[in-house]
């Protein structure tokens, strides 16, 4: 299948609505399909202008929130991954307050570049003497390790 990226639209809903024949399954760019319709036979109706219309609003919003999510990524040096779930559901669909994203991939940024948490987990994996955990346990761990990094560095607390 086809990469998704943030300024696509699947070939199920495309057909459905503008009935271009598409692979079902694939992801389409928004630009390219908008080429397409307009090269219909017959020429574009209203409700699928007024479709289009729609679907170019959403495509606004997306990089509106991707301009966001990358300036404020930008400013406490963090890296924008495209295929992060948490940038994706943020860009693509609005899941989630900036703010939150943003915390989210600091304290991620934290932890992986500055407390070596990898080795940490693996560490406190071997002294419990188990390999499966919650998903809850290891958010509550590494929440503990984010604290203990940020009370020795007060002046890098988001």
């Amino acid at each position: 299948m086809q990469d998704i990226d943030f300024f696509s639209v699947r070939g199920r809903d495309v057909n459905r609505i503008f009935g271009l024949n598409l692979l079902e399954s694939s992801y389409y760019n928004w630009d390219e399909v908008k080429l397409r319709v307009n090269e219909m036979e017959g020429g574009v109706d209203e409700k699928k202008r007024g479709e289009m219309e729609r679907f170019d609003l959403v495509m606004v919003g997306r990089r509106s929130r991707l301009e966001r999510v990358k300036g404020r990524l930008e400013e406490r040096e963090i890296k924008f991954l495209p295929h992060s779930y948490l940038l994706r559901q943020y860009v693509m669909y609005g899941r989630g307050a900036l703010d939150d994203v943003v915390r989210v991939l600091y304290r991620m940024k934290i932890l992986f570049e500055r407390c070596d948490i990898r080795a940490k987990w693996e560490g406190y994996k071997v002294s419990n003497g188990s390999q499966m955990y919650s998903f809850e346990e290891k958010d509550k761990f590494y929440e503990g390790e984010y604290n203990k990094y940020i009370d020795l560095h007060p002046s890098l607390a988001f």
